[in-house]
């Protein structure tokens, strides 16, 4: 992305800090000005099940004397290989709705045909939040198990005036 639109701001993530590594790596041979930050998915309440830390940027201050740092929110999301039973799904989508805003477009390329009952799981939470689609690729390339997921925050209505909360 960052190579055929050099003035978008791209920033690529992992969990995993070699991983990140092997990104910066990648992004000076190719002399690409993306920027990189390790991200691990939370829930809401900071916790996770995937054995890994933090999400960076969502910490307090040492001493714990500040707020934290909003997340930032971007306007295109793309993930690849994101579901799967080794990742958990409910700090998955909390992170995407923490990093969306109204109009963020969300791209995910998932392992749904591998394990369906996990993707079913994952959609059910996605729902809560999200409107999406999913689709077949056109590809032959391991078609059965990959789907092409398009996502956006559902669009929330307008407040009631007639509500309790309202008078």
């Amino acid at each position: 992305v960052a190579l055929h639109n050099p003035s978008a701001r791209v920033t690529i993530t992992d969990g995993d800090g070699g991983v990140v590594d092997l990104l910066e790596r990648n992004l000076r041979r190719n002399r690409c000005a993306a920027s990189t930050k390790r991200l691990t998915w939370t829930q809401d309440d900071g916790e996770t099940r995937n054995g890994q830390s933090e999400e960076s940027g969502r910490p307090a201050a040492p001493g714990g004397d500040e707020p934290p740092t909003p997340p930032v929110k971007f306007d295109v999301i793309l993930a690849a290989e994101a579901v799967a039973p080794i990742y958990d799904a409910a700090a998955l989508v909390a992170t995407l709705k923490r990093h969306a805003h109204a109009t963020t477009q969300i791209r995910m390329v998932c392992k749904d045909g591998k394990w369906p009952d996990h993707a079913k799981f994952f959609y059910e939470l996605l729902a809560a939040d999200f409107a999406y689609t999913v689709e077949k690729p056109t590809s032959k390339l391991k078609a059965s198990y990959f789907s092409l997921v398009s996502a956006a925050l559902k669009k929330k209505p307008p407040p009631d005036p007639f509500s309790d909360e309202a008078c």
